[in-house]
């Protein structure tokens, strides 16, 4: 089952990132705002995602904002284009980045074996304007990711939830052989477990057919 879990997670690998590679589309983008605005009016948010594992009370702090994309013209190599297409609509796509920021929930002391973290609500973090909570440290380092000016990007159309990179995905080469590599040990391993079937299977009905010819005998 681990052969072919790992067969399977590898060519999804594959597949997602030529998915990218041959229809990723090149667009101008603004991080938590429109082009209109300037950049002190971008719009973000920190938020905590879930323990790990159960048990664990440590909770890793994001930043999360939406980003506009402007659509290149069609026929606009992978370079900035010099401008969005005329009429062209935003698209809106969701960011969201860990801070590497971990505390522990409210109430919480410690984590999961080999992890420490201090309370969320608690000042233990260094900020700017001095000690300070978790959620404010994560809004600093927070604001310090968003691009302060437009940038070449490359976002995949009617996928929001995919987001957007600053380098078009180049073929997978590497997963692609990561692939057949799977495949090469999937194979051999299923066609092993096959006939290992087989071959039980066929001692189980030679022993049913002794046991009903003792029973009746003729």
């Amino acid at each position: 089952m681990t052969l072919i879990f790992i067969c399977i997670w590898t060519w999804g690998r594959f597949f997602a990132d030529l998915e990218h590679n041959q229809h990723d589309l090149p667009g101008i983008c603004f991080d938590g705002r429109f082009k209109e605005q300037t950049f002190n009016d971008s719009v973000f948010q920190v938020n905590h995602t879930s323990p790990k594992t159960i048990g664990d009370s440590v909770l890793q702090v994001h930043c999360k904002f939406d980003g506009a994309v402007y659509p290149c013209p069609k026929g606009s190599v992978t370079e900035f284009c010099s401008g969005a297409a005329a009429g062209e609509q935003p698209l809106q796509r969701p960011h969201d980045e860990p801070t590497g920021v971990e505390c522990n929930g409210p109430g919480k002391r410690g984590g999961d074996a080999g992890r420490l973290a201090e309370p969320c609500d608690e000042a233990k973090w260094d900020c700017l304007a001095g000690p300070c909570t978790a959620y404010r440290k994560a809004w600093e380092l927070c604001a310090a990711t968003l691009e302060q000016q437009a940038y070449s990007c490359f976002y995949l159309l009617g996928d929001p939830q995919q987001g957007v990179r600053k380098q078009k995905t180049s073929f997978p080469y590497i997963w692609l052989f990561f692939g057949f590599c799977s495949l090469a040990l999937c194979i051999p391993g299923g066609i092993c477990v096959c006939l290992s079937m087989i071959m039980d299977c066929a001692c189980i009905g030679l022993k049913d057919c002794r046991r009903i010819a003792a029973l009746n005998p003729l």
